[in-house]
């Protein structure tokens, strides 16, 4: 019988791990992925084998099984088509660090042993030597040739597997730490090593090239910190479901036993290639050699990588086969599959919930992979995914490989193919190009290699570990279990009394939704449901005024939020009619518009449109000035794209000159830059009457998102498609209005009713994000005579805002980080807030690190917020501005965010903290610059918007004494705060406290 195993895995008691790594979660996922045996990791660690012997049972010789009543749980959880049964085969891994011939050695092996007696006789040797509760992959000091002894002695069946043997540390040969050989490593006993692990870097034609490795068994597992990991790598067998029947098959290679394995791309191991993470170096092996092994950015020396390592030792050419090497299959993590798909993150909902789909009508995720008919796959999840899925089988990918412990990154489709896939497919996937305000001068010092690989095993296996075969076919399942839907915060105890979103629409958003073809403006503040009454709308006109989905154009600004609205769609109205409504950026959009007529603006067919760094290097190369220049020429030139002037119209001769020169390059390269996709498209559509007409009658119906951000430019995009403003709605709030710095125009609000007459306004009134002290506070900094009931919160009561003062930014910084300390398991400063119970957020360990945001008005700020939190052991994520860009915000990430008050636009978390509420810096002034170049108003609305990004608790934190552009300020508390009243805003002053050891505190389970 064919079966999948997965032998190295950890349990929730190793380090870095996941807390679902119990056995109900490796048995559901082990069903969702097809794996039939899956190790049991960490048998050592005292409590973890305490619980594998209260919930495994005997199965087949040497193999286990859940209890009945906790395998028909999990059984619920997992859709019809991927039940199977799961077996677990007691595993742990050890870290060996030893002196050996006078170096320090660092091994990790992976050692199995057929029962609980063994594995008792294996865990009181070990006990005598070193600590087993502090970790579920003890360190201990130990030989690895002692490790092995012990394991043979606890069971004649017992046997050990060296890990990961390639990765630079903690690896039998591993370049760092390792040994030449396995004979080296394990000396007398080295006879009773019959198999090697080889490691996310490496692939099989890897270690072909060495033949001291051709009398072992090469096997790959997933070394999975979380459950979801598992099968990323795994060992397929044929035969007896027995651990002797494992174990046999690995002694023997038998080819009718072993079938061989399911690999990760070896590029993508986080090892593949040399490299300096801090510098930011990729180099391929001949690259490190040519650099004398040292980082070029910083001459410190280079971590080696396994493709280095191995031809090091390698006594065969690259491509060389011996005649007993096993079959295997490369793939990509179906995860990673969707992700590209669809244009979101692997780890997004949009990408949980087609998984599940997915899953329920074909089976297990290897299966799918490996076996699914492609013609299956496009019938069910479109072209697209059938597309993405043959390129994985194929070995057609595109990948940057990994370097000195960060993974490489695989594309499967390249920016110039996932436009034209778009097209074909009503855009299921994003079509924004680059971003001009990206940063230049992010590439990799040195080559950073991304190649096309096409090597796909010259036997590939099927699901069923059929050499070059497919397993049986089965019908997709029918009626199996919707996925579930995500956890409510409002259950949760520290959100338990706050206000969810009605389950219908409300009055006002309602009187939105409903609307006639008029001019319509939502005037929508911070947590009233502006998403929610934009896609309702749609499905609104789709479902109930018969308007085709392919003439509704929806406008957002990020594509985060494209993504986060074709969501919400799927689920209104299907995912067939929501993949026909073009989700656009303007920026997008405007690329559609140039990519239909490319001629009537000077280019030719092949559109492309440069980044940053390419805009920088024609720019230079059509003007003669250097990088500095050339930088300042752009950023000239970019203010005047977005005031839709050309070369002719601007009055200063010499950027008229450059600005000349560089659109003369642009067109001769056939290129276009960013600040383009705007401009020409206007220019097209004021120019060209067919093609106005043309886009008038395909985008029929027009809404658009975040209104109060469009620019000049963007506002006439749309009314070139919308001249009297009929069938067009438009969402914003005027006191959300924050990217004046990046061109927005905060009077397109207001212009909207005088360009368009006869408009309608509805205002969306209620408040369901922030707690009702929260949202006064917040309106008295933006808008203190505005009447109180242009916005409420739904629900009344709530902890007041804190404002902490702090003697310096560091003792700010310090008290940021002990606060969020607190927040998570410690005492709490919020007993500051008169009358707030126990369970009002301020129990120990009711937050969690992703629900809490740090935000800071400049970037100066950010490095001393980090160092705290860093050595407060506190898991931090850094944003960029906007969001979505290189740096995204990742909402699954359990780690604090720290990003600027302009990012954390669109995002809301129960815990907020603003630092530096301090004049100067809110509103914020440049060095030298006069008090008529500072927007007062637009600083105001954004601490407004860092405010109301707080759904439960909001603390603002200011330094009494400030180091700031090289001198000292003592400044006074933010003047935008004056205004609040004390009920609302309560004032505590902060001594600093030496900061404590509490790294390792947090994360114990």
């Amino acid at each position: 019988m064919p079966f999948v195993a997965d032998l190295h895995v950890h349990s929730k008691y190793s380090r870095a791990t996941s807390r679902d790594l119990d056995l109900e979660h490796l048995a559901r996922w082990a069903q969702l992925k097809g794996i039939t045996v899956v190790g049991t990791g960490d048998f050592t660690h005292p409590a973890w084998f305490a619980e594998l012997k209260e919930k495994l049972v005997p199965a087949e010789d040497g193999l286990f099984r859940l209890r009945d009543d906790l395998a028909a749980a999990v059984e619920r959880e997992v859709p019809a088509a991927c039940r199977r049964p799961v077996r677990f085969m007691l595993q742990v891994e050890i870290s060996n660090i030893y002196k050996k011939d006078g170096r320090v050695r660092k091994v990790h092996n992976l050692c199995y042993v057929p029962d609980f007696d063994a594995a008792e006789r294996f865990r009181e040797a070990l006990a005598r030597i070193g600590n087993l509760e502090s970790d579920g992959r003890p360190i201990l000091g130990l030989d690895s040739r002692d490790l092995l002894e012990i394991t043979l002695h606890s069971d004649p069946r017992a046997f050990l597997i060296p890990a990961h043997i390639w990765t630079p540390w903690f690896s039998a040969l591993g370049a760092q730490s390792g040994f030449d050989s396995i004979e080296e490593c394990f000396g007398d006993l080295a006879d009773h090593i019959f198999a090697v692990e080889t490691g996310l870097s490496s692939d099989p034609p890897m270690n072909w090239r060495l033949s001291a490795l051709d009398r072992y068994a090469l096997v790959s597992n997933s070394d999975a910190h979380s459950p979801a990991k598992l099968g990323r790598e795994a060992v397929v067998f044929d035969g007896e479901l027995s651990y002797d029947g494992v174990a046999g098959a690995l002694r023997s290679r038998d080819p009718a036993r072993f079938l061989g394995t399911i690999e990760f791309f070896p590029e993508e191991g986080k090892y593949h290639f040399d490299g300096h993470r801090a510098c930011g170096v990729r180099l391929s092996p001949q690259e490190a050699r040519e650099y004398g092994g040292r980082c070029p950015a910083c001459g410190k020396p280079l971590t080696r990588g396994v493709l280095s390592r191995v031809e090091e030792l390698a006594d065969r050419p690259d491509g060389a086969r011996p005649a007993t090497a096993a079959p295997y299959r490369s793939l990509v993590p179906m995860e990673e599959v969707l992700g590209a798909v669809l244009g979101v993150g692997a780890k997004s909902r949009a990408v949980e919930r087609e998984y599940t789909r997915l899953l329920g009508r074909f089976g297990p995720e290897l299966d799918l992979l490996c076996d699914a008919p492609l013609e299956d796959l496009d019938r069910v999840g479109g072209p697209v995914l059938a597309e993405a899925i043959r390129r994985v089988r194929a070995g057609e990918l595109h990948i940057a490989a990994g370097y000195d412990g960060e993974y490489g990154v695989i594309r499967i489709f390249d920016d110039d193919e996932r436009r034209a896939l778009a097209a074909q497919t009503a855009t299921l996937i994003p079509l924004d190009p680059p971003r001009a305000g990206a940063r230049a001068g992010e590439r990799t010092p040195g080559v950073v290699r991304e190649r096309t690989t096409s090597e796909a095993a010259a036997e590939p296996l099927g699901a069923a570990g059929q050499p070059g075969g497919r397993a049986p076919s089965r019908s997709p399942a029918e009626g199996t279990r919707r996925p579930s839907p995500a956890v409510d915060l409002a259950e949760l105890p520290l959100f338990a009394g706050l206000a969810a979103p009605p389950a219908d629409l409300d009055e006002d958003q309602r009187a939105a939704v409903e609307a006639g073809a008029e001019p319509l403006l939502i005037l929508a503040g911070p947590g009233t449901g502006k998403t929610r009454v934009l896609t309702h709308r749609i499905a609104h006109l789709i479902e109930r005024q018969g308007v085709p989905p392919a003439e509704l154009l929806a406008v957002t600004f990020t594509r985060r939020a494209a993504g986060e609205l074709r969501e919400r769609l799927e689920r209104l109205v299907g995912p067939e009619r929501a993949a026909a409504v073009a989700v656009r950026t303007f920026h997008a959009f405007g690329l559609d518009v140039l990519v239909s007529a490319p001629d009537l603006i000077g280019r030719g067919s092949e559109l492309r449109v440069l980044d940053e760094e390419a805009q920088l290097e024609v720019l230079a190369a059509a003007t003669g000035v250097r990088a500095t220049e050339a930088r300042r020429l752009a950023e000239a030139i970019a203010r005047a794209k977005e005031r839709l002037l050309g070369p002719d119209d601007v009055p200063d001769p010499e950027l008229a000159d450059a600005y000349r020169r560089y659109e003369a390059a642009l067109a001769e390269a056939g290129a276009v830059d960013f600040d383009d996709l705007i401009r020409l498209a206007v220019r097209l559509l004021r120019d060209h009457p067919a093609v106005r007409a043309d886009w008038q009658d395909r985008c029929r119906w027009i809404l658009v998102d975040e209104f109060q951000d469009a620019s000049g430019a963007q506002f006439e995009l749309l009314r070139l498609l919308a001249p009297t403003g009929e069938r067009v709605t438009a969402v914003g709030d005027p006191d959300q209005a924050i990217y004046g710095f990046r061109g927005a125009d905060s009077t397109c609000i207001r212009r909207f009713a005088e360009e368009f007459p006869g408009a309608r306004s509805v205002r969306l009134r209620r408040c369901y994000r922030c707690t009702d002290p929260v949202l006064r506070a917040a309106r008295c900094v933006v808008a203190r005579d505005a009447p109180p009931d242009l916005l409420r919160a739904v629900k009344p009561g709530g902890a007041p805002v804190l404002l902490y003062e702090a003697a310096t930014e560091d003792a700010e910084a310090e008290t940021v980080a002990r606060e969020i300390e607190r927040l998570v398991g410690g005492t709490s400063l919020l007993a500051a807030h008169d009358g707030a119970p126990e369970r009002d957020g301020s129990g120990p360990g009711e937050v969690g690190f992703a629900e809490i945001a740090v935000l800071y008005r400049t970037h100066a700020q950010a490095t001393a917020l980090e160092e705290a939190l860093g050595r407060a052991g506190i898991p931090v994520q850094r944003v960029s501005t906007p969001p979505d860009e290189s740096h995204p915000y990742d909402a699954r990430a359990q780690r604090v965010a720290l990003m600027s008050l302009h990012a954390s636009k669109g995002l809301e978390f129960p815990v907020v903290f603003i630092t530096g509420c301090e004049d100067g810096l809110l509103p914020y002034r440049r060095p030298g610059a006069a008090p008529e170049d500072v927007d007062v108003d637009e600083e105001r609305r954004l601490l407004y918007v860092g405010m109301t990004r707080a759904s439960r608790l909001l603390f603002l934190t200011r330094a009494r004494r400030r180091m700031l552009y090289g001198e000292t300020r003592r400044p006074a508390v933010s003047p935008f705060l004056s205004g609040v009243p004390s009920e609302l805003l309560r004032r505590v002053r902060s001594v600093a406290e030496p900061q404590r050891d509490i790294q390792l505190a947090l994360f114990r389970t």
